[in-house]
């Protein structure tokens, strides 16, 4: 067997998708790396077997062993691609390197962090983001971190559990995005779902402040569109996030008035042309969510009767389901209202 054949099978690991997959990838990659006398086999890992074997680590269910099973393996890479440069260094080789570093290699082991949900993780992928930028600034661009790239940290802080600021520090990544496009670096533009995590990240603070610089985010992302600087304009999942920012942020009647304004101007944008902004079923329960906790039962009833209104016409995304009746159901609880 040859180098090739054994990539083969590690790549059949990778598909599997099962811990069971990504113990294979990983024995077969050890056997290339140990030398015969130890257990090994006489064949040299390439870039493409590092590669398949972080892809079936970050395969795993489990996505914290996912995450550590990936990023040692990166790390083993890193070693092997740093011992090839040395020698290549004292034979004076000429030829292309067979174990390289490669951007998609970094974002596969960051995304997989991302999705752990662990306190830790923001930090972790700042240390790798970090690194990344020392190897680009040492020789190697190909390695600068790119929108995916950034995109993992944003991620990461939507996700984490016990993470104070969470959406301040998404907040300043996003910013911090903006500043290296503006300043010529390439593929680093936020993207929608760069904007999307950010809301996300404040809609875990669930606090007034955080609603208020979602809102103001959003209304961004609408002028940032319009000017031409971002590509993407916000969606109905950006206003949905936004609607539930504000009902977990608790701001009673406030934040029921300014959900109602938000689905009012989604529908304005919808009739305007503008496209993927029309409230779906997610967007009038987030506004349901808001009217019920500000005891607001006449606005709850009025809009779900609305939604049933719009389903009887043909508009199958509006169709209520439990959680629209709930909301309403919890809004007559607490009412003091007579009847």
């Amino acid at each position: 067997p040859n180098c090739r054949n054994f990539n083969a099978v590690i790549n059949a690991a990778s598909r599997s998708w099962t811990m069971e997959g990504a113990h294979l990838a990983r024995s077969l990659l050890e056997k290339m790396e140990s030398d015969p006398a130890n257990g090994g086999v006489d064949i040299d890992p390439d870039r493409v077997s590092y590669t398949l074997t972080i892809l079936a680590c970050s395969r795993v269910r489990d996505k914290k062993l996912a995450a550590e099973m990936s990023l040692e393996t990166l790390g083993r890479m890193e070693r092997r691609a740093l011992e090839e440069a040395e020698r290549r260094m004292l034979v004076s080789s000429a030829a292309p390197p067979v174990v390289r570093l490669e951007l998609e290699c970094f974002n596969v082991v960051l995304t997989a962090l991302s999705k752990t949900g662990e306190p830790d993780a923001p930090q972790k992928i700042r240390d790798i983001l970090c690194k990344m930028r020392e190897y680009a600034d040492n020789g190697n661009p190909n390695l600068r971190p790119n929108v995916r790239s950034w995109n993992t940290l944003l991620n990461a802080l939507a996700r984490s559990r016990k993470n104070k600021d969470a959406g301040a520090q998404a907040q300043r990544v996003l910013r911090r995005m903006l500043r290296h496009h503006r300043d010529g670096t390439a593929n680093v533009l936020p993207n929608a779902f760069s904007f999307a995590a950010v809301l996300s990240a404040y809609q875990r603070d669930a606090t007034e402040s955080a609603a208020e610089a979602a809102d103001m985010l959003v209304r961004e992302m609408e002028q940032l569109y319009e000017c031409g600087e971002i590509k993407e304009p916000p969606d109905v999942y950006h206003y949905t996030i936004l609607a539930g920012v504000w009902a977990k942020s608790e701001q009673g009647m406030r934040g029921a008035n300014y959900s109602v304004k938000l689905l009012s101007h989604m529908l304005e944008r919808h009739k305007a042309g503008i496209p993927d902004v029309k409230p779906n079923v997610r967007t009038f329960n987030a506004v349901l969510d808001c009217l019920a906790r500000a005891d607001d039962g006449d606005r709850v009833e009025d809009l779900l009767y609305y939604m049933l209104g719009q389903f009887r016409k043909g508009d199958s995304s509006a169709r209520p389901d439990s959680f629209s009746f709930n909301c309403a159901i919890a809004a007559f609880t607490r009412s003091k209202k007579k009847g």
